[in-house]
């Protein structure tokens, strides 16, 4: 809502908060594009799309010239996403599971990735875009590639594995219509290690980030809302996720703007093991995709699993 950002806005210039910094989560251009024009200092925080390290990353964006060079000197190298996506994509390979679905996936085949409906990065001019908007670019897409497949996100089916979008939902009705687009259900990061899977494509999905260190083709049909680590202040920088408990970091980055302790000490995390993704508020909503391939998150589903199971069978027993 334009005016409650702007009578946010006003109410901190009267409380003169403006002469430091504002930290501020998922901020768009249009807000952040506002702060440049005011001379206002920000760092603009969103969750990273890579999510096969240890922890969830983070980026983070500025428009103090400062920051931005200290943040520049905390930046995860490319290197280190090859090596994360090639250390899973074998893993994922030697499992039974991946050998029998990549049996069933045809050669020179294309993935489209699904998003959730209401995304805020599907939204232009007010319309909620869809697959169901780019017929002309899948058309396009049957003629090079043997076979089109479509993995809808995880929001389209319950916890059983239920549909939940409708037999009538526009996009429901856009796949009938395409035949040639075959629905696929299976954990993304198994469809995205099958070399026979050429390209992938999504409108503004963050998994397209993630693919390319997969070694795929990739295409947004949309421009994504965020972009990562290029040479431009206007973009975010992939911060090691070591670095937001880490005193001295805070300290170095917040110099040029604020007192800060020029002692602060240099302290990291010994395990770095899903510190951020155990703060999850919402259980679960941070391992979408991710979390059969974490042992450490499956084996804490398997005890409430095995809880679960036990008192079912407590209740059956008494009831007995």
């Amino acid at each position: 809502n334009d005016n409650g950002f702007i009578e946010k806005l006003d109410f901190l210039k009267s409380n003169a908060i403006f002469n430091g910094l504002i930290l501020t989560y998922g901020f768009q251009k249009k807000e952040l594009d506002f702060f440049k024009k005011e001379n206002i200092n920000y760092i603009n925080f969103w969750m990273h799309p890579f999510k096969l390290m240890e922890d969830l990353l983070v980026s983070m964006e500025t428009n103090n010239q400062n920051i931005y060079s200290c943040l520049k000197k905390h930046q995860i190298r490319e290197e280190k996403f090859k090596i994360y996506a090639h250390y899973w994509k074998t893993k994922i390979k030697l499992s039974t599971r991946f050998t029998s679905i990549s049996k069933l996936i045809e050669g020179n085949s294309l993935l489209f990735i699904g998003q959730k409906e209401l995304s805020l990065s599907l939204e232009r001019d007010g319309h909620i875009y869809s697959l169901c908007d780019f017929q002309s670019k899948v058309d396009e897409y049957k003629k090079i590639y043997t076979k089109l497949y479509f993995s809808p996100h995880a929001s389209f089916y319950d916890e059983n594995g239920n549909e939940l979008w409708s037999e009538f939902s526009n996009l429901k009705i856009f796949l009938n219509n395409n035949p040639e687009i075959e629905v696929i259900r299976e954990p993304i990061y198994n469809l995205l290690s099958i070399n026979k899977i050429k390209k992938i494509v999504a409108i503004s999905s963050p998994r397209l980030f993630e693919a390319q260190f997969f070694d795929k083709e990739i295409e947004y049909l949309f421009k994504p809302l965020f972009q990562f680590d290029n040479n431009d202040n206007s973009c975010g920088i992939s911060i090691d996720n070591h670095q937001l408990f880490n005193p001295k970091f805070w300290a170095d980055i917040l110099e040029s703007v604020c007192d800060v302790n020029k002692n602060a000490p240099e302290i990291k995390f010994d395990n770095p093991q899903n510190k951020i993704r155990s703060l999850d508020i919402e259980e679960g909503s941070l391992y979408c995709d991710y979390k059969y391939l974490d042992m450490e998150k499956g084996n804490v589903d398997n005890i409430f699993f095995m809880e679960k199971t036990l008192l079912k069978l407590k209740d059956l027993l008494l009831d007995s």
